[in-house]
């Protein structure tokens, strides 16, 4: 019998049986092949053979052109494509899932083809892990201070191995040396210089993760190694002064002035760390207080102004200034300060307030 030279048409993905009623199967693989060599059997038709397997109890066959008949091997009953073949190649230039330039050859199964289009491979992503660090009390301190800050880290392993050496550096002194990331306190000091704090965390190699097939994929596995933290630094202040003077004991600013040392001046009750120029401070005097001082490091300017909030004008020339020399906390070092006086013959009668404004 001569085999007419027709190509083969688009695979069905459902039983077309050309002439053969719609709900007839053949029982047999020998009557299946038989109706295959018949003139009215075209050359891509899908056959269906019922088999004696309850685990496969039909099975799927497309007639060849030779008239043979190919196995095809369906997995998930009618509508699956698996194992048919494309019956052409071509070369993908639109890629929607597949590599553009990826040659899909006429032997590629058509399940996959449609696969890799409508739910692509994605790897797995893997992320490396964090170190940071927080430091305790406040990082603004006045220079002398004893600090004993404690330092807390955060660990996040994520795709990373387990955590295997922890780090606390202050400055280049390593300070803490551990197998777990857990807060220091470190041992007690007198600051008189910016200080700076930072972690290493050591880790070893992390897993494996699969692809969106459940496929291992090692592609940027993340490998053993370390990270450091950003570094927690404390930074040092000197700081201004201000307060009332209650009694006129010392009936000048004169004299007030040349009695005036470091702890009288440390003595003054009002002031905040780190002055700087336009910084404010205001003071607010009672009825019965004789005057007050303002003190401020000698590195800042002179004050713009000293304004009273009952008198709406420059209070600056009823103060006297003088420098002294003023130690940090904890009898540190001193260094030149402003110092700004005012007595008054009489105590005020009511409350007012006083603004100094660095200049």
């Amino acid at each position: 019998m001569s085999v007419p030279a027709v190509d083969i048409p688009i695979q069905f993905n459902r039983v077309n049986p050309f002439g053969i009623q719609s709900n007839e199967q053949f029982t047999t693989l020998p009557a299946a092949t038989a109706y295959a060599l018949c003139p009215t059997a075209v050359i891509g038709q899908i056959l269906q053979v019922v088999t004696d397997n309850p685990l496969d109890p039909i099975r799927n066959y497309q007639i060849q052109r030779d008239k043979s008949l190919k196995l095809l091997e369906f997995t998930g009953g009618a509508g699956d494509a698996t194992g048919v073949e494309m019956g052409g190649s071509f070369t993908v230039t639109n890629p929607l899932g597949i590599a553009e330039g990826t040659v899909i050859s006429s032997t590629d199964d058509v399940f996959g083809v449609l696969k890799g289009i409508l739910n692509p491979l994605v790897p797995p992503t893997y992320v490396a892990p964090t170190l940071s660090l927080a430091g305790s009390t406040p990082l603004a301190v006045e220079y002398g201070a004893s600090i004993s800050p404690t330092l807390t880290p955060t660990w996040t392993q994520n795709n990373g191995g387990a955590l295997s050496r922890y780090q606390l550096f202050r400055g280049a002194a390593q300070i803490f040396d551990g197998a777990t990331a857990t807060p220091h306190a470190d041992t007690p000091f007198s600051i008189t210089a910016n200080t700076t704090y930072h972690a290493r965390a050591d880790f070893a190699i992390g897993a494996i993760l699969d692809d969106s097939d459940g496929n291992p994929d090692a592609t940027g596995r993340i490998a053993a190694g370390y990270i450091e933290s950003g570094d927690v630094t404390y930074v040092v202040h000197r700081r201004s002064f201000f307060g009332r003077i209650t009694n006129n004991t010392l009936a000048t600013a004169a004299l007030w002035l040349g009695a005036a040392n470091t702890g009288t001046i440390r003595a003054l009750v009002g002031g905040a760390l780190n002055p700087a120029s336009g910084t404010k401070l205001t003071m607010t005097f009672q009825p019965g207080d004789y005057g007050g001082v303002f003190a401020y490091p000698a590195s800042l300017p002179a004050p713009a102004s000293i304004m009273s909030r009952n008198f709406p004008v420059n209070m600056i020339g009823a103060f006297t200034e003088s420098s002294k020399m003023v130690e940090g906390d904890n009898e540190s070092t001193a260094v030149a300060y402003r110092v700004f006086c005012m007595i008054n013959s009489a105590p005020f009668t009511s409350e007012d307030q006083y603004t100094l404004t660095i200049g």
